[in-house]
């Protein structure tokens, strides 16, 4: 199309609006491979007179459904358009009458009135219909009859395949596949319960959970039931549910769970100490009062022959001899310490390659129960403020949120609140190791933090050849080689090296240590928190008596491993063989002492309760299973 308007024509767009009015001009234009746009425009002259609406402005305007026909095409292009029969018009139409019939049908026995039994005809039909309807529907009735009995017999059935399904031997692997399912037990513990039953006796063990009365436990399902009240007190409780309590009680597990010979588990020497202890105790009219410690040591990854088994696998107190149980990496230990005595025990340990926060607060929920069992009283629990321990003491009840504090839990048995406390010590190395790693801190007033004035500090001292009476030397500084001595942080965490550094930016007025202020701040501070638990009155007596904190730290479980490693000279990982040689030296003897370069350093003359043993006698529990209880006398060195 040409862009020039001739004299009386007008161009008008192709309206694109409508995607089918486009197409549908675009078809009527029949040029070959043609597609139109915005500046597109059609000739007036292409459209007929009746596409035009009134005039507007000056300008015809097309009505909206215009189109363009008017194209002088050549021949063999023309259309040859038939056409169209004319439509008979409305009033050449014939006239059709529709006659209703006003004659009432009878079909139904509600289409009758009381005025159509006057005809003998009527009342006739009336009958029949009656008669028809009475025969469907008892035919419907007896239809229905059938179904009833077919959908009764259905449901006999499937109460017969569902008590048969109810008692149905399940397999090892589904009843561990359910509790994973319902998020009872970890992957890691189950694959620690299916390797504890060996595949020749899984049948055996199933037998056994489908049998109640029996007054003998096979060996299979004691591990079984050991294994699985270790990992989760839950699955233990739904297991036990499931198959009508046929895995023992939980009083049967916990004469289980104590192990002889220094094994691991739960010592029941030591806890048979305690029970003396506390007799000794209420005979005074008095209460022993103890404090739970919980920690971890690293032994050495290493299998060995101790002369009846292999020794170094994990091992969790249920006699499981399996060479494809993992390898023990740590020994996780209980240690329980008198708070008004002058005594400590380790009463059980476990050799593990990693627990999650569940398992632990299960383990330490039965180390409670037993020690329970004994007359001690536990008013405390401390382990290190690592993330694991804070989401175990979470599972235990505690929350550690500034909004809603809550530092205590409730005992199992007795119902009496717990308290949890963070080793302070293990939390003045973490506050250390973050700032020294990190760099850099702010505090509440958005003030910075650096460990570089630290740093400055001692280059200062190492450069003058003296001491702003510190104890700040280069070993505080390379850390990371000694991260494990809690006086290396509380040394640089001083406020000593809070005065040292304010002197040197006030007094000295030196650049390097401008702004170090919040960091001096910062040092006072957790000196005064580490300080704010000492007695300051050591001659005061009664209730003004000084509170002994260090009875409740976990200073005496660090002096513990320092004694297990004193043995044999000094072996920083012992080996699972060599653990268990110092743990039993340890009950029996007071020959092992800590080391002068452990990571904490005795602050008293607690003594171990020490206990020799004496004889061996079998006895059989309520249940009927055979135990064995260790007589012995308790010899305490000092007291």
């Amino acid at each position: 199309m040409e862009k020039t308007h001739p004299a009386g024509k007008e161009y008008n767009p192709i309206q694109a609006g409508a995607i089918s009015k486009q197409d549908l001009w675009e078809k009527q234009l029949r040029r070959e491979n043609f597609k139109s746009n915005n500046n597109t425009r059609i000739c007036s002259k292409h459209f007929e007179a009746e596409c035009f609406g009134k005039e507007q402005y000056g300008r015809k305007r097309l009505k909206p459904d215009a189109i363009p026909t008017k194209f002088e095409f050549p021949d063999h292009l023309q259309r040859n358009e038939k056409p169209r029969k004319r439509r008979i018009e409305e009033g050449e139409c014939s006239t059709v009458t529709v006659v209703s019939a006003n004659r009432k049908k009878f079909r139904y026995i509600g289409d009758f009135e009381e005025k159509d039994m006057e005809s003998p005809t009527k009342a006739r039909k009336l009958l029949s219909l009656a008669k028809s309807h009475n025969e469907i529907s008892r035919k419907k009735i007896q239809e229905l009859r059938r179904r009833n009995r077919s959908l009764v017999k259905k449901v006999l059935t499937l109460e017969e395949i569902i008590r048969k399904m109810k008692e149905k031997v399940l397999t090892l692997e589904e009843i561990i596949r359910k509790m994973k399912k319902k998020a009872l037990i970890s992957d890691s513990a189950g694959s620690v319960l299916k390797l504890s039953v060996p595949d020749g006796s899984c049948s055996k063990l199933l037998q056994r959970l489908q049998k109640n009365g029996c007054k003998e436990y096979p060996p299979e399902l004691r591990a079984f039931a050991l294994t699985l009240s270790f990992y989760s007190n839950k699955a233990y409780k739904y297991v036990r549910k499931v198959f009508l309590n046929a895995l023992p009680h939980h009083r049967t597990l916990r004469k289980w769970y104590k192990s002889i010979d220094g094994e691991p588990g739960f010592t029941s020497a030591a806890l048979s100490a305690l029970q003396m202890k506390a007799l000794d105790a209420s005979k005074n009219n008095k209460r022993v009062l103890c404090a739970l410690m919980v920690d971890e040591m690293s032994i050495k990854k290493h299998i060995e022959w101790d002369g009846k088994k292999f020794c170094g696998y994990v091992d969790l107190g249920t006699d499981i001899d399996d060479d494809q149980m993992p390898i023990a990496t740590q020994a996780y230990t209980f240690l329980l310490n008198s708070v008004n005595g002058n005594w400590k025990i380790p009463i059980g340990y476990f050799l593990i390659d990693g627990l999650d926060a569940n398992e632990r607060a299960n383990l330490i929920r039965k180390s409670l129960e037993m020690i329970h069992e004994t007359g001690i009283d536990v008013i405390s629990l401390t382990f290190d403020g690592t993330s694991v321990n804070l989401s175990t003491a979470h599972c235990l009840g505690c929350t550690f949120d500034s909004q809603s504090l809550k530092t205590s839990f409730k005992h199992p048995i007795s119902d009496k609140d717990i308290c949890v406390l963070l080793d302070p010590s293990h939390m003045m190395k973490l506050i250390r190791n973050t700032l020294a790693s990190k760099g850099s801190l702010f505090d509440g007033n958005g003030n910075i933090i650096k460990w570089d004035y630290i740093v400055s500090l001692h280059k200062i001292q190492h450069h003058e050849g003296l001491l702003l009476a510190t104890k700040l030397r280069t070993r505080h500084i390379e850390w990371k080689r000694e991260k494990m001595k809690v006086k290396l942080a509380t040394q640089v965490l001083s406020a000593s090296v809070a005065d040292a550094l304010l002197y040197l930016a006030n007094d000295l007025k030196l650049p390097e240590f401008k702004g170090c202020e919040a960091t001096a701040e910062f040092l006072k501070c957790f000196n005064t928190l580490f300080d704010i638990l000492n007695s300051r009155n050591i001659l005061s007596k009664g209730f003004k008596a000084p509170l002994q904190k260090f009875n409740t730290e976990k200073d005496h479980i660090e002096l513990f491993f320092s004694a297990v490693r004193s043995k044999g000279g000094f072996n920083n990982n012992p080996t699972a063989k060599q653990f268990k040689a110092a743990y039993v030296r340890l009950l029996c003897h007071q020959q092992i002492m800590s080391s002068e370069q452990s990571n904490c350093l005795p602050l008293d003359d607690t003594h171990f309760l020490n206990f020799h043993f004496s004889s061996s006698v079998r006895v059989y529990c309520e249940d009927g299973c055979a135990c064995f209880l260790i007589a012995f006398c308790v010899c305490l060195l000092k007291y």
